[in-house]
């Protein structure tokens, strides 16, 4: 008796979404993340439709390609839509203190870093994978900022994690 076919799971849902989602937000072309994740493009539209069954191994390929970590994939990120102006402004706007902070910091480091030096220690030190438009991103308050980047940030910069923060 042939197997019935299943509804794609909320998981994969979640990861299709996030997926389309970190795409569009890094203004990529599917060819682009073609290139970078040596998967083809019809590959990845069905995917970022739902379609198909992922491996793990392909998706850490996507989740390397746009220079995140996997499990970034597999939460659902910030609805801007869904915020209040204030909130917005905070997370997303020149409020983001801590994008800025971290700028600044590694900045007066000694010696200070570059966006790409900065990069490639989180890459070789922490297996974080973004990259410099990335890191510019967080730093201009652009991009949500994870528990995990702010503590490989700070042992980079070898201070506290509480450090990254303004006082109000």
């Amino acid at each position: 008796m042939p197997r019935k076919q299943r509804a794609p799971s909320p998981s994969r849902q979640l990861f299709a979404e996030q997926l389309r989602l970190e795409r569009h937000a890094q203004s990529l072309k599917l060819e682009e993340l073609e290139d970078r994740a040596d998967l083809t493009w019809s590959y990845i539209a069905s995917v970022e439709r739902g379609e198909r069954n992922i491996s793990i191994d392909n998706m850490d390929a996507l989740a390397s390609a746009l220079g995140i970590h996997l499990h970034a994939l597999l939460k659902k990120r910030h609805d801007r839509d869904a915020l209040d102006d204030e909130s917005k402004n905070y997370i997303f706007g020149e409020k983001n203190s801590i994008g800025v902070k971290l700028r600044l910091l590694r900045k007066s480091h000694d010696p200070p870093f570059s966006s790409k030096e900065f990069v490639k220690l989180l890459a070789e030190d922490h297996n974080i994978f973004i990259s410099t438009l990335t890191l510019s991103r967080i730093e201009r308050g652009r991009r949500i900022v994870y528990d995990f980047e702010l503590k490989a940030f700070a042992d980079i910069l070898k201070i506290e994690m509480s450090q990254l923060f303004f006082n109000p």
